[in-house]
């Protein structure tokens, strides 16, 4: 029994032998081609997801302050101009998808600055605009590359101006300026 488990361990170092062999024959003579390769195919997207201020409640659970989440139309240029057949389209879908475009402005951004990842479209879309934008986006009626959204925060008052004063409010920073929004700043803000 004991010449079995001798002869299985030495065969088993054989193979790992062979496998270590084979490994370094690869790695010496294709080892820049594969890692071109592997590195083509990788994405490094690093991204910043904005905190969402905190809701104020009255005692009931009543919302007197609440943030919206909206997203600003971010155009890459340099994706877009690596898919030339895609631009007809793209400029084209983003122009009816959202009103107030100026199309000219994003032809001369896209010829003038190819090299640019981000151009703001439009700020302030709101989920539904996207929404609907990505579903024809995803259609096979157009090519679209290059249009990506990113997100934001706006606050909203359900109830208008009453108890304004108690309330506060914010500015675009996320600061309170007034009331409870001051008041509690540091509870109602995340972090980024």
């Amino acid at each position: 029994m004991q010449r079995k488990l001798s002869f299985v361990f030495f065969f088993v170092c054989v193979l790992f032998v062979i496998l270590i062999g084979r490994i370094a024959y690869i790695e010496y003579n294709s080892g820049e081609k594969y890692e071109r390769l592997i590195l083509s195919q990788q994405e490094y997207v690093s991204s910043v997801i904005p905190y969402q201020r905190g809701d104020i409640t009255d005692i009931r659970g009543t919302v007197l302050a609440t943030s919206v989440d909206v997203y600003n139309v971010i155009l890459d240029s340099k994706v877009l101009n690596a898919n030339k057949d895609c631009v007809d389209d793209t400029i084209e879908l983003l122009s009816q998808s959202f009103s107030d475009i100026d199309v000219n402005a994003i032809k001369d951004k896209i010829e003038n600055d190819p090299k640019n990842q981000y151009y703001v479209v439009k700020k302030k879309v709101s989920f539904d605009e996207k929404t609907s934008f990505e579903e024809k986006a995803d259609s096979d009626k157009y090519s679209v590359a290059g249009v990506w959204f990113e997100k934001e925060y706006i606050r909203q008052y359900p109830y208008g101006s009453l108890a304004a004063s108690l309330i506060g409010f914010v500015t675009s920073g996320n600061a309170g300026m007034n009331g409870i929004e001051l008041s509690y700043n540091e509870s109602l803000n995340g972090t980024n």
